[in-house]
């Protein structure tokens, strides 16, 4: 009776942590949200005070094993960064979102991590793109 309790006990210990640990379900697994570092929520604070629109950058993918795998070259091609205007204004003005953008880009911090960085609206149209 004692060794049918032990094996239930492991089993029923041991079979959580093999599904949590096996990595053909990691997918399953809700993705980490993006949050930004300091300087980046400045700069985009500054920004969107500035040029008087609200831009932010919870799209992108959480960046924790991102920075390490380029340094090391196990990514070879980039990833884009996504800056998404929250509210869709009759003024927006093309020019003026590319002046946001290219600003944006030459005081971002992580810019060298990234191969294009592109402002949208909330729905997905894409207002424009600055590439590398």
């Amino acid at each position: 009776m004692k060794g049918i309790l032990k094996i239930a006990f492991i089993g029923l210990v041991l079979l959580p942590l093999l599904i949590y640990l096996n990595p053909f379900v990691w997918f399953l697994r809700a993705k980490r949200p993006y949050s930004p570092n300091l300087e980046t929520e400045r700069l985009l604070h500054t920004l969107n005070s500035k040029y008087g629109i609200s831009a932010n950058v919870y799209n992108n993918e959480d960046t924790l094993w991102y920075f390490r795998d380029v340094e090391t070259g196990k990514i070879k091609d980039l990833e884009g960064y996504v800056l998404t205007v929250e509210e869709d204004k009759g003024n927006l003005d093309s020019s003026m979102m590319k002046r946001y953008l290219n600003e944006f880009h030459r005081n971002f911090v992580h810019r060298n991590y990234y191969n294009s960085f592109t402002l949208e609206l909330n729905y997905g149209k894409i207002i424009c793109e600055v590439r590398k």
